[in-house]
Parts: structure tokens; sequence; C-alpha cells
């Protein structure tokens, strides 16, 4: 299965967001219980900590708090990195996004914010899932935009740090139920490849995955309807244009279709390899004769 975002509180009893001493995974202090939202049988809630380590590891389904370090929410930026894990400024599925407010690793002017990217959408904005210490409730999902400040919708008092990638997310591997840009460029290239005309939605439903495994026997690739880098660096190579040439426009059987080539003087020019992928080259007739390149199948 794709990624499965969090969008809903998190069931009772839930162990990535219980301490150990109530039967949970959590190394997190206890959620704040002066709110009227405390849950025992989620007892690190509220809190954004609590939360967001909860949901880290939980997307690795580890059993365990595989990933943990001490402090504050403004405090993660940096003690992550000193645990081995990648940090940067780009989105990534399952990542925390990490906010300081006042100076990082003084409490005495503010904890920070720390939230989970749960949906990238294909506009660039993401969908976060959190909790938070003085919240009046125990969760919730909030749409963020980067924009021109680069502060991804947190109020002006905090200031954007970056995000902790989490090591459970291999987006190099794309497969059905996956959402977002690299899909609807992956949909780009198998339509270039293998003319299946799939609708550009960046969503990874039943007609991509049947392209994919069409053109995982095409690139003599296992069949399993899985993008991993090498269909991906098949596909790419497959598709590669020579230097100065364009997607020229053919017909097919009636219908317009696009190859790699090149005009010259009038004329499309495609190369036979391309082609290929897509025909028998001993069972269609190619038309010269015109000026728009016209393939027949017989």
């Amino acid at each position: 299965m794709g990624y499965e975002p969090r969008l809903v509180c998190p069931e009772n009893g839930n162990k990535y967001y219980n301490r150990k001493v109530n039967g949970g995974y959590s190394k997190c202090v206890r959620g704040n219980k002066s709110k009227s939202c405390f849950n025992p049988k989620l007892d690190v809630l509220p809190n954004c900590v609590g939360y967001a380590w909860g949901r880290f590891n939980e997307i690795g389904n580890y059993g365990e708090f595989k990933y943990f370090t001490n402090g504050n929410a403004e405090d993660l930026y940096v003690r992550c990195q000193t645990i081995g894990l990648e940090v940067g400024q780009e989105p990534k599925l399952g990542s925390m996004i990490v906010w300081r407010k006042g100076k990082a690793e003084t409490s005495s002017d503010g904890a920070g914010h720390v939230a989970v990217v749960e949906v990238i959408n294909e506009d660039g904005s993401i969908v976060t899932s959190e909790s938070g210490w003085d919240a009046n409730k125990l969760f919730w999902t909030q749409k963020r935009q980067k924009g021109s400040k680069g502060n991804w919708g947190q109020a002006t008092t905090y200031t954007f740090l970056g995000f902790v990638y989490n090591p459970a997310v291999n987006e190099d591997i794309l497969r059905k139920g996956d959402k977002g840009p690299k899909v609807k460029q992956l949909q780009k290239d198998l339509n270039t490849f293998g003319w299946y005309d799939l609708t550009i939605d960046g969503s990874f439903g039943p007609g991509t995955e049947k392209a994919v495994k069409d053109a995982q026997g095409k690139l003599g690739l296992t069949v399993d309807g899985i993008v991993d880098s090498t269909m991906q660096s098949k596909l790419s190579e497959a598709n590669e244009m020579a230097t100065g040439s364009t997607l020229r426009t053919i017909i097919v059987d009636g219908k317009q279709r696009q190859l790699p080539g090149m005009l010259i003087d009038g004329w499309n020019f495609i190369r036979l390899k391309d082609l290929d992928y897509k025909f028998d080259l001993a069972g269609v007739t190619y038309n010269t004769s015109k000026k728009m390149p016209e393939v027949k199948t017989k």
C-alpha cells in the first residue's frame, strides 16, 4: 500500500500515544492534564511533541519508540540530527515540520511547535496532523501554504526551522494509493512511453497501475505494479530525446500521438526504436507521404 495519512485522532489505547507507565511505547511526558480534552487512554496528548514523536514512530510500525530525543518542539530540528535523522527545507510525507518561538534551546521564551506532514498537494501546500499543549482538543489537521515568508502558515511569532525526514517513508517508490506531483510526472512519462491515455491527476489508481504493469512487461522488468528507481530510470531512458529533438505528432490509426523526434524541412522524423516500444514493427505500415506521419496497424 501507499503512504496512509493520519487524518483522524488516534484511537484510544494506541500505544504510540501512551507512555510506558500506561502500557504504551511513548517516552514523552504526559499531556496537559489541565485541559478538559485530556484523555488518559491517549496520555501524551494534548502536546505537540508527544503527538509528533508518536506519529513519527507509528508510521514505521516499529512496535517501540525507535526514534526519540528529549526537548521542546523547537529543539527537535537540531537534536534529531544528532541521532542520525536527515533534515531539509522541503516537505516529505511523514516528516516532522518544526518551528521555534524565540531562541531554540531556550524554553523561557517559548517552546516552539512541531507537526507531521500527512499530505503534499499538487499546488505545493501540505496537510499536517498535530496536537498542542495549550489546545482544547487532542488532535487536528491543518492545510498549510509555505507563503511569501516561508513560515508554512504558522503565527508570525514562530519561525520555521525545517523538516525532519522519516526513514520509514521511501518516496522513491510509487505504488497504488499514492498521490502527488511525483505520480503526476509518472503518468506523463507513461503516456509518452506507451500512449496509455492516463488522466494526469496525480492519483495512482487502477488505470495507472495497469499502465505500469504493461510498461514493466515491455521494459523487461518484474510485473508487480510498483515503480522503483530502476523502473523510473528505464522509463526515462525509453523516453529520452536526442539533442535538438522535441515531441513530434504522428497519427496512429487515425488518432494523434506523440514521439520524440525532429522537424526537418517541414517533415517529422521519429526514431524507429520508439515505435518498437508500441508495436511489432513488422506489423505496421509507416506512411511517409504526408508531412504528419501516419502509422496504420495491420
